[in-house]
């Protein structure tokens, strides 16, 4: 197929398909470009909204500070007897080395 206007433009088939081309690559470009600014904008709202429930929360009931941290725990306690081992294994593995204290995280 040919089309010819008044001698000065020509267009064939192949003109036609890459024409057709180019309209889906900026089509699908444009495609892109909407759902990428649509994701930013949508993972903007998440993450202020995320503070916003942080703030909300830390204001609504704020953590516990317990003033009691001096005096050991039942579960701090450490058995003498992983005293020793931990005692013998660090002599062992640094001869001379020294512990002065051992205290459970």
């Amino acid at each position: 197929m040919l089309i010819e206007y008044n001698d000065q433009i020509t267009i064939n088939e192949n003109t036609i398909l890459k024409l057709k081309t180019m309209d889906s690559l900026s089509t699908a470009i444009m495609l892109m470009i909407v759902g990428m600014g649509t994701v930013f904008i949508i993972l903007l709202f998440v993450i202020y909204f995320s503070k916003l429930i942080i703030i909300m929360v830390n204001k609504i009931a704020p953590e516990e500070i317990n003033g009691d941290n001096n005096h050991p725990r039942a579960d701090d306690i450490i058995p003498p007897r992983v005293m020793n081992i931990i005692s013998q294994a660090v002599t062992k593995a640094a001869p001379g080395s020294k512990i002065n204290n051992i205290k459970k995280l």
